[in-house]
Order: C-alpha cells, then structure tokens, then sequence
C-alpha cells in the first residue's frame, strides 16, 4: 500500500473509532469492581490505557487475551500503583507461549484501601476498617493465522471485609467473570483489538450467618467494551487509540504514544505520554540485560483530576 493511502487508513480508523462512541454515557463510577477498571502496568498506564490493540507483554492477559499468543518469551512481571486516600493496585503474574501458535497467563491482580473510618448507627467511632479486593485470572490465546488471534481469560473474583463483624469475624464475597479478546494484523504497520471484558463479573455477597435480618445481594461489575487501534509510523514510534463502553452506558476515550530509542542492541529507552479519559500521564521504560536474561523497567505518572495526589505506577518484567 503506498505510503500517502497508507497514512489515509490510519487517520480514518481511528477517527471512525473515536465517532462511533461520541453520543454515549459518562462514568462508570459508583459500581462494584472499580479495581478492575483502573488499568494496569506502567508501560500502559503511560500511554493513556490505549492497549487493547497492542496487548503483547505481561500484562497483555489484562488488556487484550488474544495477544498472548504473540508472545516470543516468558513473562514475569509485577506492578506497584502508589495511590491517594490509602488505596493500593498490586499485580504479579507469568505468561508464556506455548508454541507455535499459543499463549497462557496467570496472575493475581489485588486492591485494597484501610483506614476506613467505622462507626455505628448512632455515628459513633468504634475504630478503622478496611476493605481488599482480589481478581486471580488465567488466560489463554491463540493464533488462527498471522494476521488474527482470539483469546480467554477466567477471574476469580474474592472481597475481604477483615474484622468487620462481630467478635473480628470477616465479611467476604465472591464471583467469577469472564474477558474475551480479539487481536488483528492487517497491515506490518497498523493492528486492531477488541475486548469484551468482566461478563457475568459480580460480587456475592450473604450476611444471613451473621444478622437475623441479613440477606443474600448481588453486586454486578459493569461489563466493559473496549475496541481500539495501534499505529506503527516509524519502527521507533507507536500510537494508539482505545474507545471503550460499557453496558452502563459510559464511555471512555484513551490516546497515547511511545517513542523508543536503541542506545546499544540490548539496551533500549522509551518515553511515553497519553490521555485517559480526561486524565493526562506520562512516563518511561528502559529494557536491559540482566544476567543471562532481560529485565524491563516501567514507570508511569498520572496527573489525577479528583484524587488529591497524582498516582505514581512502577513495573517490571523478567523475559527469559
């Protein structure tokens, strides 16, 4: 495809992308699992959450399944979000290629926030509480040709309320949800990715053991639909665009660019910025060697609009 045609694809994928959702909803804040939603990964982060198209790392089980299958090594990768109001996003997790046409993941993906002020009925202190939420997922993708890939993923949902209850007892909740991915190479220099994401998500949750008037309740995680496009102009430079919508009507824009320079053949440098949905970042990554393997720092500044402190995000990953 010629070079000036080629340019007149890209702009007119992402701008029908970006049309496509304009008319719809606000937020999906207020409903249960919002640490699902948060996004994760500094090397994403950074880039305005704009992965659905290029969802090939550590991470990618999270972004978009079906790029598991692109894998060329072994992952193993952790995150650390340092976050405002005493709330923490943590992640590890390994994801690896089964060849030739395969990939797998595994993780644990946890939340939690704690010095929560408790009182009683009658609006009295009686000392602090905290709440954790934790996802365990496994993966799995893989490549119909090279140009398309499809993908599953399967999350354990569990939410701990530690000693809430009478006499320290714990009040938990539980669910199972579901992701599904689809990843698509048209052209060397343009892929598609589209994710459907915390189907059938929801919290569970039964206080009848603990009250005589307690009741079973469902909380539902609102289900997630994220479609976007990576654009590769330069061997050195990426750009992307994710729309994403969910069934409550919310909908989200996420734009971001990396631009990478190759100090020596195994040392490479990224820098990065995006936009995520009103809310600007940026960030770095550097990829070394480290022994007898490589090792992939990422860090990611989110400038936070509501939040009182801005969110600093810190990565890494082992291939081998």
């Amino acid at each position: 495809m010629p070079g000036g045609k080629l340019r007149q694809y890209h702009i007119i994928l992402i701008i029908s992308l970006f049309i496509c959702g304009s008319a719809l909803g606000e937020t999906n804040g207020g409903y249960a699992g919002a640490f699902l939603r948060m996004g994760l990964g500094a090397e994403a982060a950074a880039q305005g959450d704009a992965f659905t198209a290029r969802a090939s790392n550590g991470f990618a089980a999270y972004y978009n399944p079906a790029g598991l299958s692109y894998l060329e090594k072994r992952y193993f990768a952790a995150s650390y979000s340092n976050l405002a109001l005493d709330r923490s996003l943590n992640f590890i997790g390994l994801s690896f290629p089964l060849k030739p046409t395969a990939g797998v993941a595994l993780g644990w993906m946890n939340a939690g926030v704690s010095d929560i002020d408790g009182r009683d009925y009658d609006g009295n202190h009686y000392g602090e509480l905290s709440f954790y939420d934790n996802a365990f997922t496994f993966a799995f993708s893989n490549r119909f040709s090279q140009y398309v890939s499809a993908g599953v993923g399967v999350k354990i949902l569990y939410g701990l309320f530690p000693e809430a209850l009478d006499d320290d007892k714990a009040l938990k909740a539980s669910g199972v949800g579901f992701d599904f991915g689809l990843m698509v190479k048209p052209h060397r220099q343009v892929q598609l990715g589209l994710q459907v994401r915390d189907i059938n998500a929801k919290y569970g949750w039964d206080s009848s053991e603990f009250y005589s008037e307690g009741t079973n309740k469902n909380d539902n995680f609102p289900r997630i639909y994220k479609c976007g496009v990576a654009v590769f102009p330069t061997a050195e430079m990426s750009a992307e665009y994710d729309i994403e919508i969910s069934d409550k009507d919310a909908v989200e824009h996420h734009f971001g660019l990396d631009y990478s320079v190759v100090l020596k053949p195994e040392y490479i440098f990224s820098l990065r910025t995006g936009y995520d949905h009103d809310v600007p970042g940026f960030g770095f990554g550097f990829l070394f060697p480290l022994g007898d393997y490589v090792s992939k720092l990422d860090f990611a500044y989110i400038l936070e609009d509501v939040a009182p402190k801005d969110t600093m995000i810190i990565s890494w990953s082992m291939l081998f």
